[in-house]
C-alpha cells in the first residue's frame, strides 16, 4: 500500500514539476522563435531568388531572340548571294541609260 505524503510533501513535489514543465515551454518557446526568424529569412531568400530568377530567364530570352535573329540573317545572306551576283548584271543594265 502506498504511503502518504504530507501535504507540504505533495505540494513541493508538484510545484517542481510544475517548474520543470514550465522551463521546457520556455526552452520550446525559444526554439520556436527561432525557427520562426530562420523561415522568415528563408522566405526572403526565396524572393530573392525568384528575382534573380526572373532577371536571368530575360536576359536568357533575349540572347536566344539575338541568336535566333543572327542564324536568320546568315541564312539569308548564304540562300541570297548566288541570287543577287546573278541579278546585280541585269539591274545594272536598267540603271545605266
Amino acid at each position: 500500500m502506498p504511503t502518504e505524503q504530507p501535504p507540504e510533501d505533495f505540494q513541493t513535489q508538484v510545484l517542481t514539476e510544475l517548474r520543470s514543465i514550465n522551463t521546457r515551454l520556455s526552452t520550446l518557446e525559444i526554439k520556436v522563435d527561432n525557427l520562426e526568424t530562420k523561415v522568415d529569412n528563408l522566405e526572403g531568400d526565396v524572393k530573392n531568388l525568384k528575382v534573380e530568377l526572373n532577371a536571368y530567364q530575360k536576359g536568357l530570352d533575349g540572347m536566344v531572340r539575338m541568336a535566333t535573329t543572327i542564324v536568320i540573317t546568315a541564312g539569308a545572306a548564304v540562300i541570297f548571294a548566288p541570287l543577287i551576283k546573278e541579278i546585280a548584271p541585269a539591274v545594272a543594265s536598267l540603271i545605266k541609260p
